[in-house]
């Protein structure tokens, strides 16, 4: 009994093992959490680095796993590794980086959108992954333009929303002990549905597009990514 309680034990703390890549700023210090966002400016580069929190040098795999690029843009490039790219689909950025242990990679990466004549809205998923270990990932989506909502979308404490990223349904948490409206609304500042929060509720998501989506009460708000 004890026995497999130990081994219980050390399969709990090997999935439950912090991400050892991260996404972070372009001085290293600041990290992204899972399905952070950035919102872009118009044909100005974003500068961001790829963080090794491991004891021992990895090797990493940069990946664009989803993308919606508008019609009549302008262009979508990325640099990494000393080389840029013209990106139209999502693509390997490139198959291995050597990161040395609790450090950045050596080389800034940068990702640059010129919105030309489009008028839909720019949404992109990254992905990195460590080489030796496939469920030691990171990610981080880029949108353009901001949304427009006119609300505060830093302290989302409040409002806890899971799974996220979701496919169906998301059900939502909020701190305070009572009812609440809730709204969703799209990256455009448009609201997709209103309802009562009671701890937790179920919101049925199935018939939203993909992409980044917003939870608001009163002046709380969460974004989501529907899948």
């Amino acid at each position: 009994m004890i026995k497999n309680l130990l081994l219980l034990l050390l399969v709990i703390i090997n999935f439950t093992t912090f991400a050892q890549i991260q996404f972070r700023d372009s001085i290293c210090q600041n990290s992204f959490s899972q399905n952070d966002t950035v919102y872009l400016e118009n044909e100005v580069p974003y500068k961001y680095q790829l963080y090794n929190g491991n004891g021992n040098q990895i090797n990493c795999k940069l990946e664009i796993i989803e993308l919606s690029l508008p019609a009549n843009s302008g262009y979508l490039t990325m640099c990494a590794n000393n080389s840029c790219l013209l990106i139209t689909a999502p693509r390997t950025i490139f198959n291995s980086q050597t990161i040395a242990a609790n450090s950045c990679a050596t080389d800034l990466k940068d990702i640059e959108y010129s919105q030309g004549n489009a008028t839909d809205n720019l949404f992109l998923r990254l992905k990195a992954t460590n080489l030796s270990n496939a469920n030691d990932t990171a990610t981080l989506c880029f949108i353009y333009p901001a949304p427009s909502t006119g609300i505060n979308i830093l302290g989302n404490a409040q409002i806890a929303i899971f799974p996220n990223p979701a496919n169906d349904f998301i059900f939502i948490n909020i701190k305070e002990n009572k009812s609440k409206i809730g709204q969703i609304f799209n990256i455009n500042g448009q609201i997709i549905a209103t309802f009562i929060i009671n701890n937790p509720t179920k919101v049925n998501i199935s018939n939203l597009q993909k992409g980044i989506y917003f939870v608001k009460t009163e002046n709380n708000i969460q974004k989501f990514v529907k899948q």
